[in-house]
């Protein structure tokens, strides 16, 4: 499954990051997003939901959100 990890990166990059990724990837494929657990987590979750594609499974520790997205067709 691919995999892209920007829990290092802050906001607006990793915003741009996702974008520019998820853009490459293959509809009805799944996915595995690593961010990190701060405010601005939310444009990137608000970006998938917006984009139409479907978050699957989300788990979140103390610093990171693990995301497994499903692609939009």
């Amino acid at each position: 499954m691919p995999h892209l990890d920007v829990s290092h990166l802050k906001c607006p990059l990793a915003l741009l990051q996702v974008k520019r990724w998820l853009a490459g990837c293959v509809p009805g494929q799944q996915v595995e997003l690593t961010i990190s657990r701060t405010i601005d987590s939310q444009d990137i979750l608000r970006f998938i939901v917006v984009s139409e594609h479907r978050i699957v499974m989300q788990n979140e520790d103390n610093n990171t959100v693990q995301l497994f997205v499903v692609i939009h067709h």
